[in-house]
């Protein structure tokens, strides 16, 4: 009981810090993304043209989607499985994280200064797929061992 409590509560942590940081307006949100790419830039040691840095700025805002969203496909994965889900497992687990993946970005359209984006829904999705399918494949060669 208790793996499905913590299950439950890992997921909910998850996607309330997804929300929280699609909440943030479009100001807030460039900001935070803008200090990563500057902080990248100064521990690299290079000096972009602004063409290069807005690039390697939308490099950064992309991979945060894909990195949030592949830890969201791990925490719906584990609790699927903690709760006895087998069949479909991996669809369930991305469609569930395609269909969060869509209401995230509709939730944006009612922030300022931020857009739903369809390409980000994809990114998201990805994300999940990513990390659901290695966790598919690693639990199957586990069960093939047992």
């Amino acid at each position: 009981m208790m793996k499905k409590i913590i299950a439950i509560i890992l997921l909910i942590a998850w996607s309330s810090l997804i929300f929280c940081f699609s909440s943030d307006n479009g100001t807030k949100s460039g900001s935070l993304s803008g200090a990563v790419t500057n902080k990248i830039i100064e521990v690299l040691k290079i000096k972009p043209n602004v063409k290069q840095k807005d690039l390697l700025h939308a490099f950064v805002r992309k991979t945060a989607h894909f990195t949030e969203y592949f830890i969201l496909g791990l925490l719906i994965m584990n609790c699927l499985i903690t709760f006895g889900v087998s069949k479909y497992l991996l669809i369930w687990t991305i469609t569930i994280g395609f269909l969060y993946a869509i209401s995230d970005e509709v939730h944006q359209l009612f922030v300022a200064d931020r857009v739903g984006a369809p390409l980000d829904v994809l990114i998201d999705t990805c994300g999940v797929i990513t990390s659901s399918s290695i966790m598919y494949l690693i639990r199957r060669k586990h069960e093939k061992r047992s």
